[in-house]
């Protein structure tokens, strides 16, 4: 079952950012590639425990 998250695009593009700083992901104009999925599921998984 898919989840819906509102965001603003101002928080979405901040944390592409990151991600792509941090090396976890690759934006192009016309993809999204996820390099290091396992990182990215450890930052979901630290903060659903927070």
């Amino acid at each position: 079952m898919p989840i819906m998250v509102g965001s603003t695009r101002q928080w979405v593009m901040m944390m592409m950012k990151r991600f792509q700083k941090e090396g976890l992901v690759t934006v192009t104009p016309r993809h999204i590639r996820i390099e290091r999925p396992h990182a990215l599921m450890e930052m979901v998984s630290k903060r659903a425990a927070a």
